[in-house]
């Protein structure tokens, strides 16, 4: 998402202590957020020039919110929590004088309940699919599902022996065959739906199946160039790899 010729509703700002600060939408420089299907967590950056003296409030140590207004004929709110503080650069210019251009990385709520705790329990003639949204409901505490597969396998023992959540989501995925598609391959991801953050635990075969998945179409053909710009087909970017005997 990019604040270039964006129309709209578009506001985003820092929670701090409580307190909610505006970041001029003119200041900022690039801002997106990434939905992978192969990443537990939705990720993004946010780059701006502080104008309002951010910095002077406090320190940011990394537990503050960025909240993410947007939307054309409906509004959505987003929240995210600041990861990383990437980069701090002193600039300076005639019109504003002495500034600081920063560069954060942020994460869904989820992120730190997937990797923050680890934990100690077993499981005894349950099916795949179950421990996992056990799993997502008690200690990753997300409980909203948007796509959902039950899996065909039961294990007869499985215990957590001090794992993360998503150590032991990837023991199950790697292991477990999906009910409607017949395939392995499970994804488990988050993704945004109706300006809502909701897990997804399915597998590839059956994502990809889904009617209206590629465009509104349902034309499953991928474009290097189109005359679309937003078009769900196109591919962003490419590399070709050369010959490599030792792999």
């Amino acid at each position: 998402m990019s604040t270039n010729g964006l129309q709209g509703n578009f506001n985003v700002s820092l929670m701090l202590d409580g307190e909610e600060i505006g970041i001029l939408t003119q200041e900022i420089g690039m801002l997106y957020f990434i939905e992978d299907i192969f990443s537990y967590s939705i990720t993004g950056k946010l780059t701006f020039n502080d104008r309002q003296g951010i910095l002077e409030f406090g320190p940011l140590t990394g537990h503050e919110k960025i909240v993410i207004i947007y939307g054309i004929d409906q509004i959505f709110t987003l929240e995210f929590n600041i990861y990383k503080i990437n980069r701090i650069i002193p600039t300076w210019s005639e019109a504003h004088g002495k500034d600081n251009f920063i560069e954060i990385l942020f994460v869904d709520d989820w992120f730190y309940n997937l990797i923050g705790k680890q934990y100690s329990i077993s499981w005894f003639e349950e099916m795949g699919s179950d421990i996992v949204k056990h799993i997502s409901e008690h200690m990753i505490q997300q409980t909203e599902f948007d796509k959902w597969e039950d899996t065909n396998e039961e294990f007869e023992y499985f215990y957590l022996p001090y794992w993360t959540p998503k150590q032991g989501i990837d023991w199950i995925i790697k292991r477990c065959s999906g009910v409607e598609s017949g395939k392995s391959g499970y994804l488990f991801y988050n993704s945004i739906v109706e300006g809502e953050i909701k897990a997804n635990f399915i597998t590839l075969e059956k994502l990809l199946s889904e009617p209206g998945l590629f465009s509104t179409a349902d034309n499953p053909l991928y474009y290097f160039t189109t005359d679309y710009g937003f078009d769900w087909n196109r591919i962003l970017s490419y590399n070709l790899s050369g010959i490599d005997n030792l792999s």
